[in-house]
């Protein structure tokens, strides 16, 4: 097939995905991780979602999410951890992770018996990498351009939903490639986590260069509501990263981490939705 090219990720959006346009500055200061010289967020003043607002001193995008240059080649913390919630609630049925890069994920589940695997993933030399590991995934980006597999009954967006420019036409496709009762799971950064609320500037999943979208668990069940077209079967917060015990300061940071996803505060939001 033809890959589709991704939306411009570089720039950020002058509306809300609600249709609003009048915001609220909420934090402006130095971000370097992208080389850019200053960025701001936005908060929505209809439906309140944080979104990124001026970017100044561009150098380049940090090369995180769709269009990015990063080919890992290990698990990330959050894919280590989602794989078992993806294999304890999914649907019988064909699974398809868009935003794949390398397979990582995809190979975890691999190893845990699914099969029915598909990974969407704009970059092509990480397709290139997925194949070397036998991982079945396609070179494009989900628009209206892309044909889902034969029985598709789950997709996967995990880190991927906050950098799409519309994020509710993700849900419609979303919506129209799944049967009723099939499986959509929504992984994201979680803006309220305590982490983020303590000092936004030091939170390490601010990207303000590559994330179009911050979003709490209620700016995205509010998303969610407004869509319409799927129900939410839970939502939860968790770490970033399984527990880490080498070394006192890592011991201690993974504890604190756990007892703030146990209050809802974790640092990933994590939605399972059903088509209903």
């Amino acid at each position: 097939m033809t890959p589709a090219a991704p939306p411009a990720q570089d720039r950020p959006t002058r509306h809300c995905w609600c249709g609003a346009g009048s915001a609220v500055e909420i934090w402006s200061g130095r971000y370097w991780k992208g080389r850019i010289a200053q960025a701001t967020l936005v908060r929505c003043a209809q439906c309140g979602t944080v979104r990124t607002g001026a970017l100044r001193g561009i150098s380049v995008a940090s090369g995180d999410g769709p269009g990015g240059i990063y080919v890992n080649l290990e698990p990330s913390g959050w894919e280590q951890l989602n794989a078992p919630i993806i294999i304890q609630r999914h649907r019988p049925g064909a699974l398809l992770e868009v935003g794949a890069n390398t397979g990582m994920l995809l190979r975890l589940l691999r190893t845990a018996g699914l099969d029915q695997l598909h990974g969407l993933e704009p970059n092509p030399a990480c397709v290139q990498e997925a194949r070397k590991h036998g991982v079945a995934i396609d070179v494009g980006w989900f628009d209206a351009s892309y044909t889902p597999p034969a029985g598709l009954a789950n997709i996967v967006i995990s880190h991927v939903f906050e950098h799409m420019a519309d994020p509710l036409a993700a849900l419609d496709l979303a919506a129209q490639s799944l049967p009723p009762g099939g499986c959509l799971f929504l992984f994201v950064p979680n803006f309220a986590c305590s982490r983020a609320q303590h000092d936004i500037a030091r939170w390490p999943p601010l990207n303000p260069v590559d994330h179009l979208w911050h979003f709490s668990p209620d700016t995205l069940a509010t998303l969610i509501a407004r869509h319409g077209e799927f129900a939410v079967l839970e939502s939860f917060t968790t770490p970033l990263a399984p527990p880490r015990w080498v070394g006192p300061l890592k011991l201690w940071r993974s504890l604190a981490e756990r007892r703030a996803a146990r209050a809802g505060r974790g640092e990933q939001l994590v939605l399972v939705l059903a088509r209903s």
